[in-house]
C-alpha cells in the first residue's frame, strides 16, 4: 500500500477502507464463481479464514496453502 500523499489520518483511514470493500467483493466473486462451477473444480483455493469457512459452508472441498 502506498502510505504518502495522504492529507489527513482520515484520508488515509478512507483509503484502507475502500481497499477493504475492494477485497470482501473481489473474495465473494471468487466464491461465487466456484460454486458455479463446484461440479467442474476438485477443490476451492484460498488462504482467507472467512472465504474458506464460507465456502466450507457452501460443501466445497477447500485448500489452505500455509493455513495452520
Amino acid at each position: 500500500r502506498a502510505t504518502h500523499g495522504f492529507v489527513c489520518p482520515v484520508q488515509r483511514a478512507l483509503v484502507e477502507l475502500r481497499e477493504a470493500v475492494i477485497s470482501d467483493v473481489l473474495a465473494r466473486e471468487h466464491l461465487a464463481s466456484a460454486i458455479s462451477i463446484r461440479d467442474q473444480i476438485s477443490a476451492f483455493v484460498t488462504d482467507d479464514k472467512r472465504l474458506r469457512d464460507a465456502a466450507e459452508v457452501e460443501g466445497l472441498t477447500v485448500v489452505s496453502p500455509g493455513a495452520e
